[in-house]
């Protein structure tokens, strides 16, 4: 007969049994990600190699895997990644239990998308991660080294944008122009802005026959009807037929470069302080044909939309080409009324009159 000292010693025994769980028993859902900022060749290979290596690793150590996710989205902000979100709600819902990746940087780069994974483990939602790169168990301390790996991540992550950021304001400072080129002007070998021959000479004179009061629209078809040519290439030696659109000269008009000084977003420069620069037109001159009685009134005007708060269509602003004309295409916001509310709608119009998409 059991005595209570044989039935505490029997509990006892079974409670030191090894309790962890059988992942050969849980469903694995292999998750590949490559971030959009490289070429879409170097991308697709990555992800290739992402999932034959977690594959081999499943292979390995014997996890069922019903599912493979490849994502080709950035993963430094939260909410972008449809296919993550997606992986999520179904790992929720009971499809599968646990994730196997290449990298803990491959699901997250951001605090909030790596702060539902460690609570999701928390939850025991998922129940298992297994990384090709990154040794990963489920306990405290394991999940403590999961969330150094995601700030370590966050933070290459954060460097490399301030990298860049900070390489971009080098080279505006050095006085190198990063966008297509200006009107009039090519841009040579060291990125520096040069007048365009008689291109520059047609827009000179376009800047001379508005300061004697001439209109917009006369400058633009005297520019269309002297087959005014814009530089599509580092030597000047490519160039294109362009045609002006209202937008488009009256843009060009209250651009500050002709005069010397180049914005770039919130900076701006004094190109002619830089180097050999050739301004279009004077700033006294350019302060008549605007209609501003001093420089102060200019950038104002030209900045007060962002001193008021409002909505600024800036998201690669001068850099998304029609794809039919290859000219700029003019950015806003536009707000329209639904179920939901007021939604502000981002879009991308061309303004070349002359394109089959013209005001699309």
């Amino acid at each position: 007969m059991l005595t209570t000292q044989d039935f505490l010693k029997l509990l006892q025994g079974l409670q030191g049994q090894d309790s962890s769980q059988d992942t050969t028993q849980l469903r694995y859902v292999i998750y590949a990600r490559k971030s959009t900022t490289e070429s879409e060749e170097r991308q697709v290979r990555s992800l290739g190699d992402q999932v034959v290596e977690c594959t081999e690793l499943a292979q390995k150590i014997g996890l069922k895997v019903v599912k493979v996710i490849k994502e080709a989205e950035s993963a430094k902000e939260p909410d972008i990644r449809p296919k993550f979100r997606e992986m999520v709600e179904e790992i929720k819902k009971g499809k599968y239990e646990g994730i196997i990746a290449w990298h803990p940087d491959r699901l997250a780069r951001n605090m909030k998308d790596a702060g539902e994974i460690i609570d999701l483990l928390d939850k025991q939602i998922i129940k298992d991660l297994h990384f090709v790169s990154f040794t990963f168990q489920n306990n405290t301390a394991g999940k403590m080294l999961l969330g150094i790996a995601f700030v370590l991540s966050k933070q290459y992550s954060d460097q490399l944008s301030d990298n860049v950021k900070r390489g971009i304001r080098r080279s505006i400072e050095e006085g190198k122009y990063l966008s297509r080129t200006k009107y009039g002007y090519y841009k040579d070998i060291n990125k520096f802005l040069r007048p365009d021959g008689d291109n520059y000479t047609l827009l000179k004179a376009g800047w001379k026959m508005r300061l004697d009061g001439l209109t917009q629209e006369v400058v633009m078809k005297y520019l269309n009807d002297n087959g005014f040519t814009r530089a599509v290439d580092s030597t000047g030696d490519k160039h294109e037929l362009y045609k002006w659109g209202r937008s488009r000269i009256s843009e060009m008009f209250k651009d500050p470069f002709y005069t010397g000084v180049l914005k770039y977003g919130e900076q701006f420069v004094d190109l002619t302080e830089i180097y050999d620069f050739v301004p279009m037109i004077t700033v006294d001159d350019f302060l008549k044909i605007n209609k501003f009685s001093n420089m102060e009134k200019a950038f104002k005007n030209r900045l007060r939309a962002n001193a008021e708060g409002t909505i600024q269509a800036d998201l690669l602003r001068g850099a998304v080409i029609c794809g039919d004309c290859n000219e700029n295409m003019i950015a806003g916001i536009t707000p329209k009324q639904n179920k939901k509310g007021l939604t502000n709608y981002f879009y991308y119009r061309c303004d070349n009159p002359d394109c089959k998409f013209y005001g699309k």
